[in-house]
């Protein structure tokens, strides 16, 4: 290993994975769009609100702008 792989190899080793269990499938071990949750980081398949089959609260907020309608200037008459 040369000097300068062992940095890169350290924050592969350190990078967020999700940390989803379960008997079926075993580990998820996803690098994509992981965050931190309280029960561990978890990718958005696997959040607790995904889970329970709910939106995440980001959705929720487009969702709302996208739902307000545009404003358009009172025409004069």
């Amino acid at each position: 290993m040369s000097a300068d792989a062992g940095p890169r190899a350290r924050s592969r080793l350190l990078a967020p994975v999700c940390g989803f269990w379960s008997a079926d499938a075993g580990a998820c071990g996803s690098a994509q769009q992981v965050r931190p949750y309280v029960v561990g980081p978890r990718c958005r398949r696997h959040t607790p609100a995904a889970l329970a089959g709910r939106p995440e609260p980001d959705e929720l907020l487009r969702a709302a702008a996208r739902a307000v309608p545009a404003v358009r200037p009172h025409p004069t008459t």
